[in-house]
């Protein structure tokens, strides 16, 4: 669906969310992405924000959790 947020975890290292809204919060343990239908929260170690664009958003480093929040207001 056009416009959708898509989130894709590529092997245990890479996390990339295409059509994010913003970026709520970040630091090298955690880093919250708001998008279309709630937010998603990628957790683990050395977290990095690469390819930081309108449209996509590339987190790298050890990846041990992802949580996703559906709900507009949160």
């Amino acid at each position: 669906m056009p416009g959708q947020s898509v989130v894709e975890l590529l092997g245990d290292n890479r996390v990339l969310v295409e059509n994010h809204r913003r970026i709520i919060e970040y630091d090298l343990e955690r880093a919250c992405i708001a998008v279309s239908y709630g937010k998603v929260i990628i957790m683990g170690c050395n977290l990095q924000l690469r390819h930081v664009a309108s449209r996509k958003l590339l987190v790298t480093g050890r990846i041990e959790r992802i949580e996703l929040y559906r709900g507009r207001n949160l």
